[in-house]
């Protein structure tokens, strides 16, 4: 590994030259002017006044058709018109609707959104589709703008009075002009938003996507299902081999959205995991495991009541911060509403890879003068553990998911689709002022069978049990089929401050209201032009267990709990209870993070948080700082470094530790938008003395060794991308990874541990403007590794070592297809 970061640092500095050399343009190598970001034009012989004009006229008001058109900006003269005319080229853009031209002037954003820390799947697909068939400014209210990314309330607010008092927002110059409205606030809303009504054209349009891939399983279950156990007839097999699991059947999901006019929108998605069978017959046809569609009636006014979306079939709902309501089926870390960490507030209908949590049925927002509502009902079939007696232990999402036969045949109780859910609920939302409002909430789910934590159903070693797992024993017991929770919400906002948060409580039945299970969150986030800082307290209590509950946390429920290690469970599959979990810890703590642009060069940011967990009392803290540097435009720098511990001042606890992270980014930016970046990651972490790591390494039982143990980990690679033309771009990865490491690549999130070499390679092509194609090929060689027993279960003599030889060569793959019209 050393030998390995000294040639890549060799390679780094060779390499350096080459963006500083990438901005020089001459007629061989000409600037495209259409496409040219504002440094690439500051880059031309001209002035920052005169550069800055022609990247104004490009942005604001028009493409260019000729070169000559240069000669409209009145700050440029005949004398440097001649001086930059052969240095620059004109590439027409080819016109073609209004959603085609939207496309393709936000592609690369949107595979950047993709590729973003913080964000997911569900919110670049909502973040898509809003930004094709975009808000117009001067009729959206601040909720639409606030669910916009990194969109503040501070934002939102300023341009919804700044249209009120000019009557409207006629161009994206005015919209950066807005008093209140930050850059970074601009910079994004600008995507989602247009400044005159759309026409009313009844025209279908719509987009299919295809994914197929086999990219393998992340969660740590994996390897006990590749581990050989005895089966009911004898005989030593895996989970998957029995099963089929592993990649003989390639994730495949198809997604196809139809919009008519302004009005009426139409959505279908088919979905199977990695490994799964087609089970489901529709008109006895086969489909796949998750089976998603909805039918979407949006925009209608009737004498002041605007009806802003009636979707029937499945839908995404979420209120306030989250603690009483948001359906997905991933757990997002720290998601405070804010920046990257975005919740959509409101009804949407729901394509998303959500299955256990998904709601089907019909949902209604709808707002008159102050007032905000919305109501929904669902009934579906969710997957749940059942106890011997037949009653439900917990929900559980089963990726892959396996059909109850298949279960039933290895003797092991069946999960799929065993707990009939009916729910219904609402939002109630008054604002007695702009930027301000108070919110009532409330849901209810009805059951056909009860729930019971019988924590004997799951676990097979009750004496491996520690304080930790408490979260287990806190489970939710019904006192009848049911499940209810209430919430209160407020926000209210004044000049640059926005104060917002939640109340929310589980009824029992059982005692008053007021001694039920809460749980409760607030937040303020002040924000200047180049400042800002956000400031989140939570408090949630170890029996407020809501399963749709997605508010901030650091860690998901049952993180550190016995259902972490499935070889203490009475079933592996159980396992999937922590590797899947979505909802939060039960913990109390006060999360702090602030940007501060010091110079257009220099922008550092600091997450500060330290937090108590219910469960066992243990203390948290994590900090991360963030810098990044840009000595010359095409050159820039991002480090980035972490420093977590639980319990770490004390040593004598088992349970503490320390983690020390740091990652290293360099990216030089080439011409025609080309790129090189380098990433370099080491992290250690360290326990103290525990027990599981007491042992004595000779068969007397003496010497007993009793040791702080430690898990360095290091990674390096670098990616290179190049566009070929505007439509068709190569990148390309090479590295070694030694322990754990997560990371994007290529719009994928990854997390990988090992000691392995990695490479991939993706090709995108737009191959016309409706169609693009995107292959992505992985390579994962991990290097050789040896088990060895040498004590073979510590006999003092007569037995060979137990050791092997283990080398692994993973290929996976990934197709995507995107058509639209």
């Amino acid at each position: 590994m050393e030998k390995l970061i000294k040639g890549w640092t060799l390679a780094l500095f060779l390499l350096l030259p080459i963006p500083l050399l990438a901005g020089g343009y001459t007629p061989e190598n000409q600037l495209d002017i259409n496409y040219a970001t504002r440094q690439e034009i500051e880059k031309l012989p001209l002035t920052r006044e005169d550069a800055l004009a022609i990247y104004n006229y490009l942005y604001y008001c028009s493409y260019l058709e000729s070169i000559y058109d240069l000669r409209r900006i009145l700050q440029i003269d005949q004398e440097e018109f001649d001086r930059i005319k052969p240095l620059i080229k004109v590439t027409p853009v080819e016109e073609g609707s209004e959603e085609l031209s939207r496309r393709n002037a936000i592609y690369y954003r949107i595979s950047q959104w993709a590729s973003t820390e913080g964000t997911n799947e569900g919110l670049v697909d909502t973040w898509t589709d809003i930004a094709l068939s975009p808000l117009n400014v001067n009729t959206a209210s601040i909720y639409d703008l606030m669910n916009l990314q990194n969109v503040s309330p501070v934002d939102a607010l300023a341009i919804v009075k700044h249209h009120q008092r000019a009557g409207r927002i006629a161009h994206r110059g005015e919209l950066r002009k807005v008093p209140g409205l930050s850059g970074w606030g601009y910079s994004n809303a600008r995507y989602f938003l247009r400044y005159t009504p759309k026409e009313e054209k009844k025209e279908l349009h719509g987009d299919y996507q295809m994914r197929f891939c086999n990219t393998p399983f992340e969660n740590d279950l994996m390897d006990v299902f590749q581990e050989n156990t005895q089966g009911t007839s004898g005989g030593y097999a895996s989970w998957n081999d029995r099963l089929k699991l592993y990649r003989e059947r390639p994730a495949w999901t198809n997604k196809l959205r139809l919009r008519w006019g302004e009005n009426l929108k139409l959505g279908l998605l088919t979905h199977r995991n990695q490994g799964e069978k087609l089970e489901k017959r529709i008109l006895d046809l086969r489909t796949p495991a998750t089976l998603k569609w909805y039918l979407s009636l949006e925009g209608l006014k009737w004498r002041g009541f605007s009806l802003q979306r009636a979707v029937l079939g499945n839908y995404m709902l979420a209120f306030g911060q989250g603690l009483v309501m948001e359906n997905t089926d991933f757990f997002k870390p720290r998601k405070s509403g804010f920046s990257w960490d975005k919740r959509f507030i409101g009804v949407l209908g729901d394509l998303s890879r959500t299955e256990e949590f998904a709601l089907h049925g019909i949902a209604l927002q709808g707002s008159w003068r102050s007032l905000d509502g919305i109501f929904f009902y669902s009934k579906d079939k969710k997957d749940a553990i059942l106890n011997p007696d037949g009653s439900v232990y917990s929900y559980i999402i089963m990726t892959p998911k396996i059909g109850n036969r298949e279960r039933e045949k290895y003797g092991l109780s069946p999960m799929r689709d065993v707990l009939k859910e009916k729910t219904y609920g609402g939002y109630l939302r008054y604002s007695p002022i702009l930027g301000s409002h108070i919110g009532l909430s409330f849901y209810e789910s009805l059951y056909n069978r009860w729930f019971d934590p019988q924590t004997g159903t799951v676990v097979s070693r009750p004496d491996k049990l520690t304080t930790m797992d408490s979260e287990i024993f806190s489970l939710y017991k019904s006192p009848g089929k049911f499940r209810r929770l209430y919430g209160v919400d407020f926000q209210t906002i004044y000049k640059n401050l926005s104060l917002q948060g939640e109340y929310a409580v589980l009824d029992t039945a059982d005692s008053p209201l007021r001694q039920n299970p809460w749980a409760i969150i607030l937040s303020g986030y002040l924000q200047y032009e180049n400042f800002n800082l956000l400031a989140l307290y939570r408090n949630y209590d170890l029996s407020y267990d809501n399963p749709y509950c997605r508010a901030f946390s650091n860690y998901e429920r049952f993180k550190g709990t016995i259902l972490e290690d499935q070889y203490y469970l009475s079933d592996p599959w159980y396992g999937l209870l922590y590797d899947n979990s979505v909802t939060p810890q039960a913990e109390e703590g006060l999360y702090l993070s602030s940007r501060y642009r010091i110079a257009e060069r220099l922008i550092p940011q600091i997450e500060f948080d330290t937090w108590v967990r219910k469960a066992d009392g243990a203390h948290y803290s994590r900090v991360v700082a963030k810098l990044e540097y840009r000595l010359i435009y095409p050159l820039r720098f991002k480090l980035r470094q972490k420093w977590q511990s639980r319990n770490w001042s004390n040593g004598l606890t088992p349970f503490s530790f320390n983690n020390v992270s740091t990652r290293l980014h360099l990216n030089a930016r080439l011409s025609g938008y080309d790129d090189i970046d380098f990433i370099y990651v080491t992290t250690y972490t360290g326990w103290p003395p525990r027990p599981r790591l007491v042992d004595n390494p000779e068969p007397d039982g003496e010497h007993p060794v009793s040791g702080q143990a430690a898990q360095p980990s290091e990674a390096i690679g670098a990616t290179f991308t190049h566009n070929f033309n505007q439509n068709l771009t190569l990148k390309a990865f090479i590295g070694i990874y030694d322990g754990f490491f997560w990371t994007f690549e290529d719009n994928e999130f990854l997390v990988l541990d090992g000691n392995s070499y990695r490479y991939w390679f993706s090709i995108a092509d737009r191959l016309s403007p409706k169609l693009s194609v995107k292959f992505k090929y992985t390579l994962d060689r991990s290097l050789p590794r040896s088990y060895v027993d040498a004590r073979y279960f510590n006999d003092p003599w007569g037995n060979d070592p137990d050791a092997w030889n283990v080398r692994e060569f993973s290929p996976s793959f990934r197709l995507q297809i995107d058509y639209n019209w």
